[in-house]
């Protein structure tokens, strides 16, 4: 088993040059390098309201937090968690049956950034064959989170893919298919599957107890609706992938797992209903993970779709707590890649060096395992 590292998006670096000079000692381990999702989309999906929704003809700014400032151009970007702790709800306006989101703003940096790894492969900084990588939040993700009204979801979900799609296409129109992945990040599927409810903001929609009448099995087959429209907007040689996220906000994970079932439910059912193959999926670990965590790995159906284990931990505690996570894993499932539980945008600058570090160490102790 030789060493491969996913950075899995999100890195605490100020600009697209410092993450590539940044975790360039990472590269070896590396078959994609993302862009650090710098600036604005740190927070990740805040980043959709302050450029998309907000202003929107079409949609109805249900209320507007004290944060939204530190979205907007020329303002200071490097906010807290503690500054963005209020929602931001939309609604769409009444009599509104055709919603189009336009741009969804991810193109546009993605192309500066793939100039950008051009320009420090062309110097010798970076390998030549390593790939671009893109994070997009998915559809429930978005959608679920800023639209709390149900009746909005079916037109919102659309638009929102449709919009997605389009970025995708508009990288392509510069970024050589077979040089770029897509990563679909999920969080708030995962979120509301291992609590058995939708809890998203509940509190700004008219009927949040719509919320509680649904069962897990509903949610899930609601979700699942969705994701499995995603592969679409992916065409090959692209690489497709997806992330399932626990969530930072506020800490990570923002609930606790109990086993790496569901993202072995989420994994064979996203393979099994693609229409084209699926790279890898990244299921995140938490640090005290067990044998019995690992466990359900065993019945991981995905053939050779890669999985990268959320296995690093930057901060952890216990000094021996990657060597023990790998070996129990390794007992369920023989060949995977590494990675930590999520991105890292929100942390300080100062935690980049810590991270990175961690990454290399454990990079080594997977070589000496061999």
């Amino acid at each position: 088993m030789n060493p491969e590292i996913l950075l899995v998006g999100s890195m605490p670096y100020d600009t697209v040059d410092d993450v590539y000079s940044g975790t360039a000692s990472l590269a070896p381990y590396l078959n994609a390098i993302p862009d650090g999702e710098t600036g604005a989309r740190r927070f990740w999906t805040p980043y959709l309201p302050s450029r998309t929704f907000s202003g929107h003809p079409d949609l109805i700014e249900v209320s507007r937090p004290g944060w939204a400032e530190f979205l907007e151009e020329g303002h200071d970007e490097r906010a807290t968690d503690g500054d963005v702790n209020e929602h931001w709800p939309f609604k769409i306006k009444p009599g509104v049956t055709s919603l189009d989101f336009g741009s969804l703003h991810y193109a546009e940096p993605s192309l500066v950034s793939y100039r950008r790894l051009k320009a420090a492969q062309d110097r010798g900084d970076l390998p030549a064959d390593l790939k671009f990588q893109v994070g997009i939040p998915s559809t429930d993700s978005v959608v679920e989170d800023y639209f709390p009204e149900r009746e909005d979801w079916p037109l919102a979900k659309k638009a929102y893919q449709q919009a997605a799609f389009r970025e995708i296409e508009q990288m392509l129109e510069e970024i050589p298919a077979d040089k770029l992945v897509v990563q679909w990040d999920l969080a708030v599927e995962p979120v509301n599957l291992e609590l058995d409810i939708n809890p998203w903001r509940s509190e700004t929609a008219e009927h949040p107890s719509e919320a509680e009448t649904e069962t897990r099995d509903e949610i899930y087959a609601r979700h699942m609706r969705s994701i499995n429209e995603l592969w679409k907007g992916v065409p090959e040689p692209v690489e497709l992938a997806y992330h399932w996220c626990y969530g930072t906000w506020g800490g990570w994970p923002m609930t606790e797992m109990t086993s790496l079932s569901l993202c072995v439910d989420l994994s064979n059912d996203v393979v099994a209903n693609s229409g084209r193959p699926v790279q890898y999926v990244h299921m995140p670990v938490m640090p005290d993970a067990d044998e019995a965590f690992f466990e359900p790995l065993k019945d991981l159906d995905i053939g050779d779709t890669k999985v990268y284990l959320g296995i690093i931990h930057h901060d952890d505690s216990d000094p021996n707590g990657f060597e023990r996570r790998f070996e129990l894993a390794r007992r369920f499932l023989p060949d995977f890649g590494i990675a930590g539980v999520c991105g890292y945008g929100r942390l300080p600058k100062s935690a980049a060096k810590n991270i990175v570090a961690s990454h290399e160490q454990s990079a080594a102790l997977v070589q000496a395992a061999n």
